[in-house]
């Protein structure tokens, strides 16, 4: 409930702070944005390794095994890789898909920390685009209301694709209607799937992170939402799978952390070299965020699909063996 407040509350103050004109420098906003993916946004993702080896090891019936090790690092990388060559030769298509996973993979999240469980495999069409639809929040509203940050991201993001940002920005703020009406038929799901009190805390959830996303510049809007809640809780729900052992999770995180910083500082620097400081963290952030981001979130979508109860036993067993 603290970390549901302080998001709360930090959504508000930030939204009323645009509204009276208030504002911070590009290179501060891009700095704590760096510093916070760093600390907070890619730790969220520490235990894909764990998760992974164990998923392609159930199939091999040897969960730890270095055949499975190398098979996930294999498929995880590759699937990376095409990620960022996706931004460079088909810039739109990556885009919007990026965006189309992400609001699935949000939205998923939101239904866990609200209902307790795994709606994957009960949720109908429509439900499933509800969810997207408020997931997708951080995407669609500030395409609809900020269109013009959106488009100055992208373009920082996509250096010498302009239309290409227009476009993104263009398809996605005129589908509003649509997706307005899927987040209000979610809402009115949520009043028969939770109790009283987790509706309640959701609706002051959604309203307060709406306000954000229309009032705010997207980095701003990104930084609080991507770092602040979906990350945090993310790491939240990794700790209780080691029975609240923080050596151990940070045993377990670190590793597969730092050398992912190191790959997006190595990024970073190589842009520095053709473009200014912000511009090429912007740059270096959202491609590799998304290059490490669709595996992650399929990764996750496969979880789902699996038994969660059996999945777990088996990623965490395999910790236990062979901690990190």
């Amino acid at each position: 409930m603290i970390h549901f407040l302080i998001y709360c509350g930090t959504a508000i103050l930030l939204g009323v702070l645009a509204q009276t004109g208030w504002s911070v420098a590009q290179s501060i906003t891009v700095s704590i944005l760096a510093v916070l993916v760093a600390l907070i946004g890619l730790p969220h993702g520490g235990l894909d390794f764990q998760k992974g080896r164990a998923i392609v090891g159930s199939r091999l019936t040897r969960p730890n095994s270095s055949i499975a090790a190398t098979l996930f690092v294999g498929i995880y990388l590759a699937i990376a890789a095409i990620g960022i060559l996706g931004w460079f030769i088909a810039p739109v298509t990556t885009v919007l898909l990026f965006f189309a996973l992400s609001a699935w993979h949000f939205g998923l999240e939101e239904e866990e920390d609200f209902s307790g469980s795994n709606p994957a495999g009960e949720l109908n069409l429509a439900a499933r685009l509800g969810l997207a639809a408020r997931g997708g929040m951080v995407i669609w509203m500030p395409c609809v209301f900020v269109s013009q940050s959106v488009i100055d991201t992208l373009g920082i993001v996509l250096p010498g694709q302009s239309d290409a940002a227009g476009i993104v920005v263009f398809f996605i703020s005129n589908l509003w209607p649509a997706f307005t009406f899927a987040l209000i038929f979610d809402v009115v799901r949520q009043t028969r799937v939770l109790p009283k009190r987790e509706f309640i805390v959701s609706i002051i959830k959604l309203a307060c992170s709406a306000f954000l996303f229309v009032t705010c510049p997207v980095l701003v809007s990104f930084i609080v939402y991507f770092c602040g809640w979906h990350s945090i809780r993310g790491l939240i729900h990794m700790r209780r799978e080691f029975q609240g052992d923080t050596r151990r999770f940070l045993m377990a995180i670190v590793p597969i952390t730092l050398a992912t910083i190191l790959l997006f500082a190595a990024g970073a620097f190589y842009c520095m070299t053709t473009e200014a400081v912000p511009s090429a963290l912007v740059r270096t952030i959202f491609i590799g965020l998304s290059s490490i981001a669709v595996p992650h979130l399929l990764l996750h979508m496969l979880a789902n699909a699996l038994d969660r109860d059996s999945f777990e036993e088996l990623s965490l067993s395999g910790r236990h063996r062979e901690p990190c």
